[in-house]
């Protein structure tokens, strides 16, 4: 068998490009009997020329490190051999350490050889995938055999960097599969998780849910009391991979700190007085599942050191034990005050802050989408009509009217009471809002306006009396100058000024 044949059928058993180029190096070098030789591929932008892999007659073969050559480089033999697609062989010189090629194959010295000669590799038709430098130390004549081995090392090579598109083609797809897997999964318990609305500020949270739920990362929610901050990190749970592992819940301002921290890590039995058993703690708890942490901007400031750590190695070591316990679990937290404010008054680290938010969601207050608060009403209005099992009740246009201009400072939870309670009030299957704080808030509405119109009537009636004059209507109200121009500014009840 000659020796080309055989070290085709080398490259043929080659799992890859890494080891089809050192395999290719070698081959080359001992069919032509050269010094040196080196193995040059085209990363997959075409900009640059990687160099893969080298054989020496001294030290063998070599996979290499990849460093590039720019492209298109005009001077350099190999760059050269590769844009015209053929041989090129040039006498070796000491200007040849201008010649990048040249360099990364001898380790920046000077080549024991008389000639360097590069042959290009062609895939096929004018495609070419790379290139073979060889240090020789004569000249070496361009054979079938060479050209044999160049040409199947070239499609070879082209077929594993097709395979390597074709993988990360099907990756992708994959990730685009999952993804819309994921948003499925949203969309079948959005409703249960009354993230609902088809406002811009309610796509956008649960565009941003079904962006992070698939990846392991901590997730900070953050918003104002009743805005759905806990079905949201719900949601992220069960459209993520973690879907059927546990998802456990804690307030972390609702205990003192010992108490929490037994709670979030554990202890053993005699830690403390009342410690009677071993405590696994929520965190072992949830392995492999997602814990939330509620309201961890109240967590006490001397176990948020230990949280830190735990969110650093992902060991939990219980109180009163000498020995840490691997745990895998996602981090959700979830808070209702302004967190920045909390950092800057170093009540928070801002360390852990950045451990917690390493992806941001705000849950917008209810006030910011008021186009979506019908929706809302009639899917409470059915959830607690089933719960109460008071049915065929209806909201009139003027008390949806009411719900729509009220502020709700309890935002979605608020609206969610006041829907229950006008259930329980209801007479003649219509919705009664009299004992409600919907009631409460329409009646100061009509108070505020009425104020707001009196105080316009006084402001024409000084200003006409007064001819206009700003400063004369000023007195005679009883105000001062610049009082009375923010109000006429606010009123737009009179634009003359003196």
């Amino acid at each position: 068998m000659s020796a080309w044949f055989t070290w085709i059928e080398k490259l043929r058993a080659s799992s890859g490009p890494d080891e089809a180029s050192v395999i290719l190096a070698q081959g080359m070098g001992e069919i032509t009997g050269a010094v040196k030789s080196g193995v040059f591929l085209l990363d997959h932008t075409r900009n640059n020329l990687l160099f893969f892999a080298s054989w020496a007659l001294k030290n063998g073969p070599k996979a290499e490190n990849k460093q590039a050559i720019p492209l298109p480089n005009f001077e350099d033999p190999l760059c050269l051999s590769l844009q015209q697609g053929r041989p090129f062989t040039v006498a070796l010189r000491t200007s040849v350490k201008s010649y990048r090629s040249q360099m990364l194959l001898n380790s920046g010295e000077v080549a024991e050889a008389s000639a360097m000669i590069a042959y290009p590799l062609p895939a096929w038709g004018n495609v070419t995938i790379g290139g073979i430098l060889l240090n020789c130390a004569g000249e070496i004549p361009v054979t079938e055999e060479i050209n044999a081995l160049c040409a199947y090392s070239a499609l070879l090579l082209a077929s594993f960097e097709r395979k390597k598109l074709d993988a990360a083609r099907i990756h992708g797809l994959n990730e685009d599969i999952a993804r819309l897997e994921v948003s499925k999964s949203f969309r079948e318990t959005s409703t249960d998780s009354l993230l609902m609305g088809q406002s811009p500020a309610m796509q956008k949270v649960r565009e941003q849910i079904v962006r992070v739920a698939p990846h392991n990362v901590s997730v900070l929610l953050t918003g104002e009391t009743g805005t759905g901050k806990e079905l949201a990190g719900t949601a992220i749970h069960t459209a993520s991979p973690r879907r059927n592992a546990p998802f456990v819940k804690i307030n972390c301002g609702a205990l003192p700190a010992q108490l929490l921290e037994s709670e979030l890590f554990g202890h053993k039995k005699g830690a403390f007085s009342g410690a009677y058993t071993d405590h696994t703690g929520l965190l072992r708890s949830a392995d492999g599942g997602t814990v939330l942490l509620d309201e961890i901007g109240e967590m006490p400031a001397e176990l948020q050191p230990k949280l830190l750590r735990f969110l650093q190695n992902h060991n939990v070591r219980p109180v009163g034990d000498i020995r840490s316990y691997p745990v895998d679990v996602r981090i959700i937290s979830a808070t209702n005050i302004n967190i920045k404010d909390a950092l800057n008054q170093g009540r928070f680290r801002k360390d852990l802050y950045y451990r917690l938010a390493t992806y941001h969601i705000r849950m917008p207050p209810l006030r910011e989408h008021p186009e979506d608060i019908p929706e809302l009403a009639k899917f409470f209005l059915e959830l607690h009509s089933k719960n109460h099992k008071i049915y065929n009740l209806t909201i009139s246009g003027d008390d949806m009217v009411k719900l729509c201009s009220s502020k709700f400072e309890g935002n979605v939870r608020e609206l969610s009471s006041i829907i229950e309670s006008g259930i329980i009030s209801a007479d003649n299957n219509r919705i009664r809002f009299e004992n409600s704080a919907i009631s409460q808030t329409s009646k100061l509405a009509a108070l505020k306006e009425s104020l707001e119109s009196h105080e316009r009537f006084l402001i024409n009636a000084a200003m006409a009396s007064c001819s206009g004059n700003i400063t004369k209507a000023a007195h005679s109200l009883g105000i001062p100058r610049t009082t009375l121009n923010a109000k006429m500014r606010k009123n737009k009840s009179h634009t003359q000024t003196i």
